[in-house]
């Protein structure tokens, strides 16, 4: 487990046996966001480098993986510094062996016990140690934000999460029977720990190796076989990992699991949702005002739609962000290329009105501005207007009480689904055209409000693709026969799931790869071959498009376009977002993305608040 980084803990300077005062470990996050690869190795490159080092490494030897020993064993000495600051030769961890900062702070920090001082320089069994449960006496719940519900409201949260969350809780209680299991329960408020094989957020249960302090989530362990090569392999010493080397370990106290797990298991399930009647076909799912607007129908069926005549009342246009932000440096995007280029927000409003840049009408956009700071924090003014327009606001506000995320807690790392913004000059989605926003999936729930748009040309606003949910692996079979047919014009920059005719490859999944824009040829072939045909929406001024999590969609600007756009998890969604996770993990062999959201945390906090809502 990752500890809290030296220079952030400089008290812990020397080793000695564990004190009544010892305070509790800090877990930090590992970050494994994908970043920007130009100059660098690839991530298909990098992933094969990695696998075939790993095919010429031995395996461990068998050793004893002592845990919870004896008091007689004699393993009283408690490891308080990095590996790497110690006197002995002592087996190191992942993170002090590669000196990796990105891999967080020692591993073994604050968790190891040595039957010898492994401080002093005269140390002659620094190789036998052991692992216990280290269980802080003084955790403290974090406080969740303000939401309020009625009885009715909580009911509802309860019964219709209840069939994921008793998933997630039955994997958890049968990881909790197994042998030799370790508990580590820290106050860890504040930080949180990813897996480092999938980066999933690590909820309570995962695996630890005894050797380097690598942790594996429950569902990598479970795909794991020992001697296929793959991100589990690394261990120090130039050695490989092994299923048996790895100890299970739980951050909860014993029956906490239980307990959840019967409470969650008490209430009645949701039916799935039935086929909704009398909802408008794709070409005209628009509504005009929420009074027509059947929200719960459509939601329950995961249909998308447009509900116009969305009042905004503050000034989005953008000679607004010119005269407010003009000087805030930035990132442009060529959407033809995908190349990113330094600038700033006035140089790219400038070219609001005729959708040039220095002269030329290019594909551009700023995409998800501002970038690291919250859209609150930078223009407090707009924020407040957006979150008072929003319509369906127990879904979408922050602190509605349907949107789940809204209970995460704000000391323990809460997922920021925005507000973002997506301000973009005109494309083409006609062949030859490279759209907007490439077609992709998201794992939550999302509403995105048009509040400025240029006319171009008699045109004006953005046309929106998206398909059902279902219609996922059609999707992915299409574009894999795309690739092999015309890979001209399908380039892959990921590593191949597998190899075709010809020696030509296609992509492990082009829709969460988020690398392809369909055209309205490849639209209409689509349709010819596999039945799918996609919601067309025209987004204009005023219009608020609502795209339930797992429905694929891209995006075409028909004119300069101002949007402003947050994420929301649904309770009717939850069961899809869950199966998205899994998707998502199973990709990170090649190219990790970091867990954002983290849906079990999430469903915990969502669970914890309803149930104080119904007692009180």
């Amino acid at each position: 487990m990752t500890t809290m980084a030296d220079d952030q803990n400089p008290s812990r300077d020397t080793l000695s046996p564990p004190s009544a005062e010892h305070r509790s470990i800090k877990v930090e996050t590992r970050s494994s966001s994908p970043v920007d690869t130009r100059g660098t190795a690839s991530p298909a490159k990098r992933a094969r480098l990695s696998l075939h080092d790993c095919k010429s490494r031995p395996f461990w030897p068998e050793t004893a993986v002592t845990v919870n020993p004896p008091a007689t064993a004699g393993y009283v000495y408690l490891q308080t510094k990095a590996c790497r600051s110690l006197a002995t030769k002592a087996l190191k961890c992942v993170s002090c062996s590669r000196r990796k900062t990105d891999l967080g702070g020692c591993r073994f920090n604050g968790l190891r016990y040595f039957r010898e001082d492994v401080s002093a320089k005269k140390t002659t069994d620094a190789t036998a140690y052991a692992f216990k449960d280290q269980i802080a006496a003084d955790v403290v719940s974090a406080e969740p934000p303000p939401v309020v519900y009625s009885r009715a409201d909580a009911e509802f949260v309860l019964d219709t999460i209840a069939p994921t969350f008793l998933q997630i809780l039955r994997q958890e209680s049968a990881h909790e029977s197994r042998p030799r299991l370790l508990r580590l329960v820290a106050d860890n408020e504040g930080y949180r720990s990813l897996c480092d094989v999938c980066a999933s957020s690590l909820f309570s249960g995962y695996f630890m190796c005894f050797f380097c302090g690598l942790e594996v989530c429950i569902d990598c362990f479970d795909d794991w076989t020992t001697g296929e090569p793959g991100a589990y392999d690394g261990c120090v010493q130039g050695y490989r990992h092994k299923q048996t080397q790895l100890v299970p370990v739980s951050s909860r106290r014993s029956g906490e699991v239980r307990d959840l797990l019967a409470a969650v298991a008490s209430r009645r399930r949701s039916a799935a949702p039935a086929a909704v009647a009398g909802l408008p076909p794709p070409e005209t799912a628009h509504y005009e005002s929420t009074d027509e607007l059947p929200f719960g129908r459509l939601w329950a069926a995961g249909s998308p739609f447009v509900l116009t005549n969305v009042a905004l009342a503050e000034d989005w246009s953008p000679q607004q962000f010119v005269r407010q932000h003009g000087s805030d440096a930035c990132y442009i995007v060529n959407a033809d290329t995908d190349i990113a280029f330094p600038s700033t927000v006035g140089r790219f409003f400038e070219g609001f009105p005729d959708g040039s840049y220095e002269g030329q009408r290019q594909n551009l956009k700023l995409k998800d501005w501002p970038t690291t700071d919250e859209f609150r924090a930078v223009c407090p003014d707009l924020f407040r207007d957006f979150e008072t327009a929003l319509p369906a606001p127990k879904y979408t506000r922050r602190a509605g009480c349907f949107n789940l995320a809204s209970v995460f807690p704000a000391t323990c790392n809460p997922p920021d689904l925005g507000p973002k913004m997506y301000n973009a000059y005109p494309s083409r989605c006609e062949p030859g055209g490279k759209g907007t926003t490439n077609l992709h999936l998201d794992v939550t729930d999302a509403i995105n409000i048009m509040a400025h748009a240029t006319v171009d040309g008699g045109s004006v606003g953005a046309v929106w693709h998206i398909f059902d949910a279902v219609d996922a692996a059609a999707l992915r079979a299409f574009i894999r026969q795309r690739e092999l047919e015309v890979p001209a014009r399908y380039v892959n920059p990921f590593e191949p799931r597998a190899a075709h005719g010809r020696g030509r490859a296609v992509t492990d999944d082009p829709v969460h790869r988020q690398i392809y824009y369909l055209t309205t040829d490849e639209l209409d072939l689509l349709r010819e071959r596999h039945g799918v045909t996609a919601h067309r929406l025209v987004q204009r001024p005023g219009d608020a498009v609502f795209i339930p999590a797992g429905c694929a969609h891209q995006v075409c600007n028909l004119s300069p376009c101002i949007k402003i756009a947050a994420d929301f998890v649904s309770p009717e969604n939850v069961g899809r977002c869950y199966a998205l996770l899994h998707e998502i993990r199973r990709l990170a062999r090649v190219y990790k993305k970091e867990d954002i959201l983290q849906l079990k945390q999430l469903l915990c906090f969502a669970w914890e608040a309803a149930s104080r809502a119904l007692v009180a």
